[in-house]
């Protein structure tokens, strides 16, 4: 798919096309025992670039999926949603798909810098993710998640590890003329 045509696919409630930020990288910082942490710069940079909110913020929900959290700017929440969108809930106006949207969107934290960069993060999240010493900040396109250092340390090194048959699917699957033509999975 185009970037352009990849731009469209995304809108918000109200139809307009989700700004594209790029989350991308990682850096790990130490979270103290108030639950302050520093933002990496870049990604800082990155919220900025499309707020319309006058104070700094980060949004923060925390991940259905996984022990870490997905962060944004004020554009989270429409990312959420297209997410709930994608589950395969039969019916858009089901109470499961109500109930999903209300739960995603009622876990999302406004989190305010300070002069520092630094955010604190409530100890529901905190705990969530079960975050207590490092803290990984990775990249993931129209997110970063907030995670566990060493939890993210060994998922990586399980990716970075994979058998070479494993390897040669996922080229496959990848495959730039494979996604073009549609063939993807």
């Amino acid at each position: 798919m185009a970037a352009t045509e990849q731009n469209e696919a995304i809108r918000t409630k109200e139809g307009r096309p989700l700004e594209r930020r790029r989350f991308v990288g990682n850096a790990t910082n130490k979270i103290d025992a108030k639950g302050r942490v520093s933002i990496p710069a870049d990604m800082r940079r990155q919220i900025d670039a499309g707020s319309d909110d006058p104070a700094p913020v980060l949004f923060c929900a925390p991940s259905i999926l996984a022990d870490e959290l997905l962060c944004g700017g004020a554009d989270l929440k429409d990312y959420l949603l297209y997410m709930v969108a994608g589950l395969d809930l039969t019916d858009p106006m089901s109470g499961d798909r109500l109930d999903a949207e209300e739960m995603v969107l009622g876990l999302v934290e406004r989190l305010y810098f300070d002069e520092a960069g630094r955010v604190v993060v409530p100890k529901a999240l905190r705990d969530h993710a079960q975050l207590s010493g490092p803290v990984s900040f990775v990249g993931r396109g129209d997110i970063f998640v907030m995670a566990d250092a060493p939890a993210i340390a060994a998922k990586q090194s399980r990716l970075l590890s994979l058998d070479p048959d494993t390897r040669n699917r996922l080229r496959a699957r990848m495959s730039p003329a494979r996604n073009r033509a549609g063939g993807g999975e």
